[in-house]
This record gives structure tokens, sequence and C-alpha cells, in this order.
């Protein structure tokens, strides 16, 4: 009994001294040198957890590691990943004032609120706003010297004239970033040339679609053999099935003048 007492005692000293360590033992606060708190572990979690990435900028903005117009960039990065209306609202507003702040006159910095514009726009279906920020960007990676992301970019700026109506424009300088990159071997040029070379292939399998039903159209066994109303149904299920392949192959529509306003023969595609 006298033993059993003795080791109850022991135990509540041990627990008492190691309550007492605890108390003592300083409090940990958010430090500069914490790898938790800074923009590259909020870029790491934005994908998968936006909300997690927001508490981390603050906390990062907090212990001094970035400040706020880094914080304005990061925090419309992870607005611009969502489909909300508003949060996208909401980034491209952060991006507009980067534009007009000192931020941007760092070239690199002004490339990347371009891009994030970009996409903005693009998850938007907003074909015109894509084109006039993909120009922007296009015009400061020259400015950079970076001159294969200059004709990546023009890539997309040939694809996105030819959904507008302007085909021969968008198809010409699709072609033109196809001759400058052409023979490269560097991986960078070569990807900006296969980026190039799938968009004309993706424009010129639409416009001969669009072509063979215009032309089925104007033959007169066609003409002959069925109606107008069914001929321009098939019109109408074309422009439609155009769409719809943009839309899943690029995320886009071609709202205003499509495609349709081509009239290539067949044959001339």
């Amino acid at each position: 009994m006298r033993t059993f007492r003795h080791l109850v005692i022991l135990v509540a000293l041990v627990a008492l001294a190691a309550g007492c360590a605890k108390s003592r033992a300083p409090q940990h606060q958010p430090q500069a040198s914490d790898s938790l708190y800074t923009a590259e572990a909020a870029m790491r979690v934005y994908g998968l957890n936006p909300e997690r990435a927001l508490i981390l900028i603050d906390s990062a903005i907090i212990v001094g590691n970035i400040d706020d117009d880094v914080a304005k960039l990061l925090r419309a990065k992870v607005y611009s990943q969502s489909l909300v209306e508003l949060r996208m609202d909401t980034a491209q507003q952060m991006l507009l004032e980067l534009l007009e702040s000192d931020y941007t006159k760092d070239l690199h910095n002004r490339e990347v609120v371009f891009d994030l514009l970009f996409n903005i726009a693009r998850n938007k279906y907003q074909i015109e706003r894509m084109l006039h920020w993909a120009t922007l960007k296009a015009d400061c990676c020259r400015e950079q010297g970076h001159e294969t992301e200059a004709l990546r970019t023009e890539a997309e700026i040939g694809f996105l004239l030819t959904l507008l109506g302007e085909e021969e424009k968008g198809l010409a300088k699709l072609s033109g970033v196809i001759a400058t990159l052409d023979g490269q071997r560097h991986s960078d040029e070569m990807d900006a040339c296969i980026i190039a070379i799938k968009r004309k292939i993706s424009v010129l399998s639409q416009l001969k679609e669009v072509g063979i039903v215009r032309y089925m159209a104007t033959t007169k066994t066609v003409k002959n053999r069925f109606p107008p109303s069914i001929i321009c149904s098939a019109m109408r299920i074309s422009r439609l099935f155009i769409d719809c392949t943009t839309w899943l192959k690029y995320g886009i529509t071609t709202p205003g003048t499509r495609l349709t306003s081509m009239s290539f023969h067949p044959m001339e595609i």
C-alpha cells in the first residue's frame, strides 16, 4: 500500500514538472524564415485549396515576406482560377490596378499581369479581350528580348483572329510564325512551332467543314433534291458543330462573326 502511494506521488510530481516546463517554453510566432509563410508555399496549394492559399498569402504579408503589390498579384492569381463571376471580376480589378502601379514598370511583372488577364478573358469567353491582352503580351515579350514567347503568343493571336472572322489575317499570322520557327532545334522553339501548327490545322479543318457544306448548298443536285429549309438546317448544324468542337478543344466559343463567313471551295483548303 505504501509503495502504491509513493508511485502515485511520483507520477503527480512528474506531470507537474512537465506542465511547468511547457508553460515556460516560448510560443512560436510566425517568422520570415518559416518556409510555410511564403509566396511559393501559397502557390503550391492554390489549385487544390484556394482558401488555404489566401491564408498563407496573408501570413506572408504579416511576417514581411512579400509586399502589398506581390500579395495583390498572388490573390488575383488565386481568384482567376475560379469560375465564379464575382471572383473573376475581383481578380481582373486587382490586375488592372497593378497595371497602373510602379509594380508593372518591371517588364516581367507586366508580362505576368497580361498573362493572367488573358486567362480571365478566356474563362469569360471574351475573345476580343483575349486578343487585346495577347497583343500587349507579345509586345512586352519582345521588349524583354523573349522572341520565342512572343511568337508563341502570336500563334494564339492568329487563331483568335480567325474566330473573330478575320480568317485570312489570322492564317497569315500563323503561317508567319511557323515559317520563322521552322527548322529550329531547341525545345522551346520547337514547342512554340508545334502550338502554331496545331492552331493552323484546327483552323483549316474547320474552314474545310464549312466549305464542304457551302459547296453542297450551291450545287444543282442538292438544290433540286432538298428544299431550302433543309439546306439552311445543315448549315446551322455545321456552325453548331464548329462552336462545340472549338469549346471542347480550347474552352472558348465563337461569338459574333465566325469562320462561317468564309466561302472557300473545299478543294481550295
